[in-house]
């Protein structure tokens, strides 16, 4: 979970590009901006979490997981 877990350079919302860039080289980001989650290697979290999108300007929740 090169891209989630807080043991890589941390990324902040709008550094998108910073944040392909650095594990394209081979290196890990952390970009758990606004949220404490920490992913397993296979991508899985004993904690709950919702995934949500923007919708006119206000959040929507998709799904809780």
């Amino acid at each position: 979970m090169s891209v989630a877990n807080a043991r890589g350079e941390k990324i902040s919302p709008g550094q998108i590009g910073k944040a392909l860039e650095i594990p394209a080289a081979g290196g890990e980001v952390d970009c758990s901006v606004g949220t404490d989650i920490e992913f397993t290697d296979v991508g899985e979290t004993n904690e709950a979490y919702k995934e949500q999108e923007v919708n006119g300007g206000k959040y929507a929740v998709i799904k809780v997981h």
